[in-house]
């Protein structure tokens, strides 16, 4: 969206410059304020697309861990540790 240069050629009417200038110079800083604003409520482009490639690389993860029995406590270490539980030697 470009603004309407009327609007704000007072702002540039004193500049010693050609017409299309100072046109170029109003959407110039339009489109810098416009910038700022977008990034002040999360719209800039930037934004948008990180915040996509974040939910994309991001899987689903439940706050609660649940584990069973058998996720802790089937490997060889674990039954040896089992198994020898009680039985410290000095």
């Amino acid at each position: 969206m470009l603004p309407d240069p009327e609007r704000y050629w007072h702002h540039v009417a004193h500049l010693d410059m050609t017409d299309a200038r100072k046109i170029d110079i109003i959407n110039t800083v339009f489109q810098a304020m416009q910038s700022q604003v977008d990034r002040a409520f999360g719209d800039d482009p930037v934004q948008l697309a990180v915040a996509a490639s974040c939910a994309k690389r991001a899987s689903h993860s439940s706050d609660v861990i649940d584990l069973s029995k058998d996720d802790y406590c089937t490997s060889d270490l674990s039954q040896t540790f089992n198994d020898k539980k009680g039985t410290r030697k000095l």
